[in-house]
């Protein structure tokens, strides 16, 4: 049995594939870095070439400012991936309601703020 575990261009990690038989061609990578780990391991990144385990994420919300975002970084919000390019980021929305926002840097563990638009 094998594991890879597979990571974006950034250093992102992806997921992981499990092949049983050892006879079985192993997966490919698409638009990314598949590495042979041996175990299934998440919360980690891959940089130049050696896997690191993510650190607590230090983002803080103020009203609809997140600060303190490591780079890179990309935010879903309802469903959409955005890349986030400034570690702070004020948020507009263009309709009321209340919007989930998961901050997620490549080197640190994501974080979810629930963001309220009056």
């Amino acid at each position: 049995m094998k594991t890879h575990t597979h990571f974006d261009l950034e250093g992102r990690y992806l997921g992981h594939t499990i092949t049983q038989d050892q006879h079985q061609p192993e997966p490919i990578a698409q638009d990314g870095v598949m590495v042979d780990t041996g175990a299934v391991i998440s919360n980690c990144y891959l940089e130049n070439g050696v896997i690191k385990l993510q650190t607590p994420n230090t983002s803080v919300l103020s009203g609809k400012t997140i600060s303190g975002i490591d780079l890179p970084a990309r935010a879903l919000i309802d469903g959409r991936f955005q890349q986030i390019t400034d570690s702070i980021v004020t948020l507009s929305f263009d309709f009321p309601g209340t919007y989930r926002v998961e901050i997620q840097p490549v080197k640190q563990i994501p974080v979810i703020f629930m963001v309220t638009q009056p």
